[in-house]
């Protein structure tokens, strides 16, 4: 595992601030009430956000989510990073050191 990928997985995620979830069955849709921004979460997604509550790393979080899975811990470990990557980008997540503003 490269440092990058190590130090990420260390991390502990967070939803911020000013996200109102709705959930709809297994799926999510989060209101940015800071841009007035819906965000559609799929089931994967949806339990991943849920997760990223501060308190866990999100190697943790990947561990969990893979023990209830028929898939890999690296597979596993591999699509949290890329969906973790994906909800920051879109400021549904924060990680640690992330101060920006909203």
């Amino acid at each position: 595992m490269d440092d990058l990928r190590a130090a990420r997985m260390v991390s502990r995620p967070r939803r911020p601030a000013g996200i109102e979830p709705v959930v709809l069955d297994d799926e999510i849709i989060a209101l940015d009430t800071a841009t007035a921004m819906l965000h559609h979460l799929n089931v994967p997604a949806a339990v991943l956000w849920a997760a990223c509550d501060g308190t866990r790393t999100l190697g943790e979080i990947a561990r969990a989510i893979a023990a209830g899975s028929d898939q890999s811990p690296a597979a596993v470990e591999a699509q949290v990073l890329d969906l973790v990557d994906a909800l920051v980008a879109r400021d549904l997540l924060t990680l640690d050191g992330d101060d920006r503003e909203r």
